[in-house]
């Protein structure tokens, strides 16, 4: 037997998946048929999934079929070829003068606003042979789609659903519950597609590229609820951690990184709120400007961008500044106090003609007129002295030793390579023609960069340097030569 299978795009088809879509969350709807609870978000009551009714009409031989049949229901990413997507549904169907209407599941994650095309088979209920294939594919129009719109889909949980936005591939881990990606996810231009992800509960990426939220450790609550506002390849990795921007930033427990660039917050609590390079390793710490590092608990350094050197705290509960440029505090004539103490203060505490003379243990202040010193008297002019007579002409001294080699043309070279992340460099600074070296060093742009040897050619020609990258973010080798004109003797 030959059956034949007619679907098509009734006006009272879309208008029953419509009203499935919206009956199911209405209290008291009295024959309101919805579908099974497949997935996990809760609605009044109700848990809605991706399952949703299908609607159409079976006919044999030219007439409107009426028994039980037995159709495969499968689901793909294209009208023809392309890839299975979900599980193949089989469903016993009733068919009543050619119409029939049966609920469909393909299982989560199976509509995420791409196009999708469902594949039919039929056969007699009582027959075990194959499923005769109808052609062509039907394409699923928007009422499916209600969990997921072009850009935006969600997944559902019985706890708080996920969603995603954004570029396709954006993942959120299997079993993380209440994530949220905002959008971003692919670079322009670039075949690393740039993935945002979120692999712990309750965890947000607001935008950019190549964001992580959660710390991959295998469960999904030790890194719940932190948070990435947007930026490029920025990892907040600890419970509550928080990145605002920036790129390459790193944010452990309850720390927090405003922004900038390879800017790490790793202790609990710490805080860096932007600049280059700076590091709060310490709990409770703050790291400011460039290359600052608050090494220590409680710590508070900021530094300046005089120098590409590292500034770090030496000491818990420490504070420190590099400020090449000075320092100014305007305290409006409340001086600066240090262990309760004044140590600065300013004449404002005096009278105008007074002046502070000094301040005791307790902070008391002692004022007083500047003393006015006597005019001394003039002194009388003194005599000429004689002439004094000519002294004996000295016997010649004896031959000094020899003097040291004399050195013409002395100049510091240096020259500086960018090496790859994760590999060894090497530099050489030659001396010019007609030139030996007699001295050079070298240095790097992160002090966790491993510094092998520094060392003189064999020749005497020039300086090099060698050194490898064990952090993973590439790094500046700066090689000196002091090179000088051949040495000549005095």
């Amino acid at each position: 037997m030959k059956c034949k299978v007619l679907f098509t795009r009734l006006p009272i088809l879309g208008l029953v998946l419509t009203l499935g879509a919206l009956l199911v969350g209405l209290p008291g709807a009295a024959g309101a048929q919805g579908p099974e609870p497949q997935g996990e978000i809760e609605v009044q009551g109700s848990i809605l999934g991706p399952a949703f009714t299908y609607q159409g009409r079976l006919f044999e031989g030219g007439n409107p079929a009426d028994g039980t049949f037995d159709l495969q229901f499968k689901l793909y990413d294209a009208e023809s070829g392309g890839q299975q997507l979900g599980i193949t549904v089989t469903r016993p169907i009733t068919v009543t003068d050619g119409v029939f209407a049966v609920k469909l599941d393909f299982g989560p994650d199976t509509f995420n606003g791409e196009a999708r095309w469902m594949e039919i088979g039929v056969r007699p209920w009582d027959s075990t042979g194959a499923y005769t294939t109808l052609s062509p594919r039907q394409e699923l129009m928007p009422a499916p789609y209600a969990l997921a719109l072009p850009g935006l889909r969600t997944q559902p949980n019985a706890t708080s659903p996920n969603l995603i936005g954004g570029y396709i591939s954006n993942t959120v881990t299997s079993g993380v519950v209440g994530a949220t990606i905002g959008g971003g996810g692919r670079r322009r231009g670039v075949e690393d597609p740039g993935l945002n992800t979120v692999t712990d509960d309750y965890g947000t990426v607001g935008g950019g590229t190549s964001n992580q939220v959660g710390n991959r450790s295998g469960t999904t609550y030790d890194a719940s609820h932190a948070t990435i506002g947007g930026g490029e390849s920025n990892r907040a990795t600890g419970r509550w951690a928080t990145i605002g921007g920036g790129s390459n930033n790193l944010a452990g427990l309850f720390a927090t990184v405003a922004g900038g660039t390879l800017n790490y917050a790793w202790g609990e609590g710490a805080m860096v709120p932007g600049g280059f390079q700076n590091r709060a390793d310490g709990d409770y710490s703050f790291a400011a400007g460039y290359c600052a590092q608050a090494n220590h608990d409680g710590s508070f350094v900021w530094a300046d961008s005089s120098s590409a050197h590292f500034f770090a705290s030496t000491a818990e509960n420490q504070f420190m500044v590099r400020a090449t440029g000075g320092a100014k505090f305007t305290t409006n004539g409340a001086g600066l106090h240090v262990d309760d103490r004044v140590v600065v203060l300013s004449n404002q505490h005096c009278p105008s003609d007074e002046f502070v003379k000094s301040i005791n243990a307790n902070g008391d202040i002692e004022c007083a007129l500047a003393p006015k010193g006597d005019k001394g008297d003039k002194g009388d002019k003194g005599d000429k002295g004689d002439k004094g007579d000519k002294g004996d002409k000295g016997d010649k001294g004896d031959p000094g030793p020899p003097g040291l080699p004399g050195l013409s043309g002395y100049q510091v070279l240096s020259r500086i390579r960018s090496v790859t992340p994760g590999l060894c460099g090497s530099e050489t600074v030659p001396c010019p023609d007609g030139q030996k070296v007699i001295g050079g060093g070298a240095s790097t742009s992160d002090q966790d960069v491993t510094l092998n040897g520094s060392a003189p050619l064999a020749d005497g020609t020039g300086w090099t340097a060698w050194a490898c990258d064990v952090t993973g973010y590439g790094y500046d080798l700066t090689v000196y030569a002091i090179c000088v004109d051949q040495v000549q003797s005095p």
